[in-house]
């Protein structure tokens, strides 16, 4: 992909975000995502980014949240704040790392973390980054392509769905079994040193 098919995030994408996440979410929850994608778009300290195929088609997004320094842990932590090590100084919190599955493996997913991370290095002097990942069965993961940009695994929980999935159905939807039987789990992962990503 040329330098050209990453750009922002439109309101007149939502419905190829809407796409995107069918193929990799419940209702339940896309339904909320994009609500909050809507409110994100606007933020100066908010980087939605979408990636083009040749044809113009949305085929991928990301989205980029920077927390400044005075930000205490809890609010934007998934679990306890106290379970991970968070460093001072502003934050940049990678969220909705999604491709279209037609175009898995073609490097988008690594492309999209890398373009946030280098925005919030330069705009926000960020002292770090960290994902919420979410380790599937079915869905491709995001843990090793982190680990392959220098980020390391700080928390992680066997039954991340079975505690915090929000899913009504009580499936899960890496998976596809009860919650109660969910082999997925969830990983928080850092880079202290976000200008090498």
């Amino acid at each position: 992909m040329n330098r050209r098919s990453v750009r922002r995030l439109r309101n007149s994408d939502i419905d190829s975000v809407r796409r995107i996440l069918r193929q990799h979410t419940e209702e339940d929850w896309w339904s909320d995502a994009i609500d909050r994608i809507r409110r994100w778009l606007p933020d100066p300290e908010c980087l939605c980014l979408a990636v083009e195929s040749a044809d113009g088609a949305v085929v991928a997004f990301a989205v980029g949240i920077v927390y400044p320094s005075d930000t205490p842990p809890k609010e934007f932590a998934v679990t306890d704040p106290g379970d991970v090590n968070y460093p001072d100084g502003p934050l940049l919190l990678l969220k909705h790392n999604y491709v279209d599955g037609e175009y898995h493996g073609q490097g988008i997913g690594t492309r999209l973390v890398r373009e946030r991370v280098r925005w919030a290095v330069a705009e926000y002097e960020i002292s770090a980054a960290f994902c919420e990942c979410w380790v599937m069965d079915k869905y491709t993961s995001s843990d090793e392509l982190l680990e392959n940009l220098g980020f390391t695994q700080e928390w992680y929980a066997d039954d991340y769905y079975e505690e915090y999935n929000q899913s009504t159905s009580g499936v899960c939807s890496g998976c596809d079994r009860q919650l109660s039987n969910c082999q997925c789990g969830g990983a928080i992962y850092v880079h202290r040193n976000p200008a090498e990503v």
